[in-house]
């Protein structure tokens, strides 16, 4: 059994506690609470942040450490596989709310629906699996193809305290740049700063710039009108403010103004829009910049070609790798 860290509750509050605790995303995924004497234990993911959020709500509690039962008998789809079929493949997916979305291996084609039960006995809460094809199109949305479960790819996604609300098969949304949304937040853009958010998607930077900054405007711009529904909805439901417009970037940037930050997340098309990005960054701002490429000179140096101002890298991040070839990057460029 794993040793995880818990909070404690007494037993007359603890429904009201585990509502609080799983809607702030903070409980423990697949191990039970348990019970001692008069109180709940709740393991969970940072007890810091657990304790501050019953201390706000009046929740006495105590904290520690503690072996808890596993809800699942497997840890890993690789284990499911492996014992029920005595395949040794790793099988990339994500889990995005109730849905997952896996690619299949070579080695594995032909056997979809059991991979996909096999993620659905690892995670419980998923109530349907899709295989993810290529993205296609302006609007960078991917195929899929149920292969477990039921149910359409419209979920709700979880994501440092805010919510959002996506279907997969009409909107691009990609869990795994949680990490960097949230470091763009604390790290880049400054308080009291304006910020054009031209490729919002579903609204995940816009709502959590909006979340860890709250004195940044932001004007948000998508062409895909799904996912601008999406983002008028997120907005609604995180309880956060924003310009947001419906339209193409080229067109719309004429029409909003400049700004001290131009956020471009498109990583695949990023060069397409050099020109019509700094022509919305006010003298002196910066243009953040998402780019895959060999490494962040090659992808500054393109940039710098097609844009028509002065332009200075000022910091560079690897995001993630791409390929064995490329990453994905992100540059903070000032705009003269």
């Amino acid at each position: 059994m794993p040793e995880l860290p818990y909070v404690a509750v007494p037993k007359h509050m603890a429904e009201r506690a585990r509502r609080v605790l799983s809607r702030e995303d903070l409980l423990a995924k697949d191990v039970k609470a348990r019970r001692e004497e008069d109180m709940v234990l709740f393991p969970v993911r940072d007890a810091g942040r657990a304790g501050s959020v019953l201390e706000e709500l009046g929740i006495p509690y105590e904290a520690g450490e503690a072996e808890f039962e596993r809800t699942v008998e497997h840890r890993s789809v690789e284990e499911v596989l492996e014992d029920s079929f005595g395949w040794s493949v790793p099988v990339p997916y994500d889990v995005i709310g109730d849905v997952a979305v896996v690619q299949i291996p070579d080695e594995l084609r032909g056997h979809e629906r059991e991979v996909g039960r096999a993620i659905m006995k690892v995670h419980r809460r998923v109530r349907a699996v899709f295989e993810r094809g290529p993205v296609r199109g302006v609007f960078r949305v991917r195929d899929l193809r149920r292969i477990a479960g039921k149910g359409p790819a419209v979920t709700e996604h979880r994501e440092h305290r805010c919510r959002f609300r996506v279907d997969l098969a009409r909107c691009y949304f990609n869990p795994r740049l949680a990490t960097e949304r949230r470091l763009l937040a604390e790290d880049v853009v400054e308080e009291g700063s304006t910020v054009l958010d031209l490729f919002a998607g579903v609204g995940p930077i816009t709502v959590i710039l909006k979340r860890f900054v709250p004195s940044v405007e932001v004007t948000a711009c998508e062409l895909n009108p799904v996912a601008y529904r999406y983002l008028l909805e997120n907005l609604r439901l995180n309880r956060v403010e924003a310009r947001a417009f419906l339209g193409d970037a080229r067109e719309v940037s004429r029409l909003v103004g400049r700004f001290d930050y131009v956020i471009m997340n498109v990583p695949k098309m990023a060069h397409r829009f050099v020109e019509t990005a700094v022509r919305c960054v006010r003298p002196e701002g910066r243009l953040i910049y998402y780019r895959i490429a060999p490494n962040a000179e090659e992808a500054f140096e393109e940039l710098r070609r097609k844009a028509d101002r002065p332009v200075e890298l000022e910091s560079h991040r690897e995001v993630k790798p791409y390929s064995p070839e490329e990453s994905l990057y992100r540059l903070v460029v000032r705009v003269h």
